[in-house]
């Protein structure tokens, strides 16, 4: 990857940076092998902004 900050994206390919779980992540590897990039994709994340406990 050309991202100079890919490593500290631990959710991507964890490889247990960071304390983390190796393996233990979104499973893009996969995906990017069978061609797979995103592009023409687009994505909205709502939160309403409550807590609850």
């Amino acid at each position: 990857m050309s991202d100079p900050l890919f490593t500290k994206q631990w959710y991507l390919i964890n490889t247990g940076q960071a304390d983390g779980t190796p393996g233990l992540d979104l499973n893009v590897a996969e995906a990017w092998e069978l061609g797979y990039t995103g592009k023409g994709v687009t994505i909205a994340i709502m939160d309403d902004g409550r807590h609850y406990r």
